[in-house]
């Protein structure tokens, strides 16, 4: 009866996660659970199919399970070691989806190359030296990267989700290494067998709470409650955000304006056509936005094309330049090749200017200094703001990417740029990451999956560009 139970969570655990099997967490669970179910269906046609064909002599029958039996064992004993592992790796979110692809392909050799130890009747030899490296180093490996991965994640958001799923997978897998794989070698061990059915119980409950508070990969209970809850949710941040853009442009407008009236007379022609021009082009952005969100109740869109981060991030300085006249802001660019992103501009520009805004705000009245880099990581890129501001406390740290919490006055703001930033990053595939503690300043790293990256137009800049206040 209890296995019968666990075989038809594993069942009920895939089905649930295949249903957004583009996310590679999920997918590669769910390919662990069927594989995993396996073993209880190759015990059931060994310990009760067959015996029971046998009884009734249908021959036909017991030879066609004899024959399935050694396939499927030969799956669950290979298949949940080689899945948990792409689970790990996809998990610790730094490798980019070709890369992935590669593992992926290069992972499944050493279960190929475990055909050689079939026994005389076709059955996989659990007992070889080969077998037992492999699957160790596989579930080991997977503990590890999970580990690493919950740690390098720990200033992304959703965390909670994160670490739900560290804490149900991570016991799984050490559970089937100790319980299952060293058993066949410690013979004491092998009465401990049912001890993975324990942990599995334990983390199934686990699970259930989890899912029923927070929604862990992304299921819902009460679904209809939580529709409704979700759209006025969707519906309420999109605004928020709107206005939170609006209130960015708007102020960019009104300043200019200003500058303008102070500058009419003919020896300031042509500073006031660039001003003009500033005028301009913060309109089309607001109006974009605008375009963009209005409609929408689903999560941000994205227009993709071909875009140069150069120009994206030029164009983000220029637009925060009035910011920078009282505080004498220097800005200092280190920017070697043009990269090419294929993206969405519009909502990218965005993302850096509230970067540089929330960088400008940290900055002391005089002396402050933001500089913007972009380098290679991995096979992606990373664009890297650091400034020499305030800094944010460990306090404020853990929570700054949750919607609508803000450290700065919260009569003119709303808590969302983090969160917006944030939103569009993940649309990129990308991740967003913040170091910083309290009088030290404010590091924010953003990286870009090599798939974005269309090439390089070879444009370095000269050096490091100083722009300050007279962008």
């Amino acid at each position: 009866m209890l296995k019968l139970v666990t075989f038809s969570i594993k069942l009920i655990f895939a089905t649930v996660l295949l249903q957004d099997r583009k996310d590679g967490v999920k997918f590669w669970s769910a390919v662990s659970l069927l594989c995993a179910s396996l073993f209880e269906l190759t015990e059931w046609i060994q310990g009760l199919f067959i015996p029971y064909a046998s009884s009734k002599h249908w021959d036909v029958l017991v030879t066609a399970l004899g024959t399935v039996y050694p396939v499927l064992f030969f799956l669950q004993e290979t298949g949940v070691p080689y899945a948990f592992l792409m689970t790990g790796i996809v998990y610790h979110g730094f490798f980019s989806q070709k890369a992935l692809k590669r593992f992926a392909a290069i992972l499944l050799l050493p279960p190929i190359l475990s055909l050689l130890t079939l026994d005389d009747n076709g059955l996989l030899d659990l007992q070889t030296p080969f077998f037992l490296a492999m699957t160790t180093v596989y579930l080991m490996l997977t503990a590890a990267l999970m580990g690493l991965g919950l740690i390098r994640k720990r200033n992304t958001r959703p965390r909670n989700k994160k670490i739900a799923e560290a804490i149900i997978i991570i016991p799984n897998v050490l559970a089937l290494l100790i319980f299952h794989y060293a058993s066949i070698y410690v013979s004491s061990w092998s009465r401990l067998g049912d001890t993975i059915l324990v942990v599995m119980a334990v983390t199934f409950i686990l699970f259930l709470i989890v899912i029923s508070r927070s929604g862990m990969l992304g299921i819902k209970l009460r679904l209809e409650r939580q529709v409704a809850a979700n759209t006025l949710r969707s519906v309420t941040t999109g605004t928020a955000i709107l206005n939170h853009s609006i209130k960015n442009r708007l102020t960019n407008i009104d300043l200019l304006a200003d500058r303008i009236l102070e500058q009419q007379n003919v020896n300031m022609r042509d500073k006031v056509h660039e001003d003009v021009e500033l005028i301009h082009s913060e309109s089309r952005q607001v109006l974009e936005m605008i375009r963009r969100i209005q409609h929408q109740t689903e999560p941000i869109a994205l227009n993709e094309q071909e875009c140069s981060l150069t120009d994206i991030i030029q164009d983000s300085t220029a637009a925060c330049s009035l910011y920078m006249s009282d505080k004498k802001t220097q800005i200092s660019l280190n920017l070697q090749d043009e990269t090419i992103l294929y993206g969405d501009r519009v909502h990218l520009k965005e993302v850096i200017v509230n970067l540089l805004h929330n960088a400008l705000d940290a900055l002391p009245e005089q002396g402050g200094t933001i500089r913007i880099s972009c380098e290679r990581s991995g096979d992606g890129i990373a664009l890297n703001v650091r400034d020499n501001g305030e800094g944010i406390s460990a306090d404020h740290l853990r929570n700054i990417m949750e919607p609508f919490y803000s450290t700065k006055d919260r009569s003119h703001n709303f808590g969302l740029g983090l969160t917006y930033c944030n939103m569009v990053v993940e649309k990129h595939g990308g991740s967003l990451q913040i170091e910083s503690s309290k009088g030290k300043g404010t590091h924010v790293q953003i990286r870009f999956p090599s798939r974005r990256i269309i090439g390089k137009q070879g444009k370095p800049t000269a050096g490091q560009s100083e722009l300050t206040s007279g962008l």
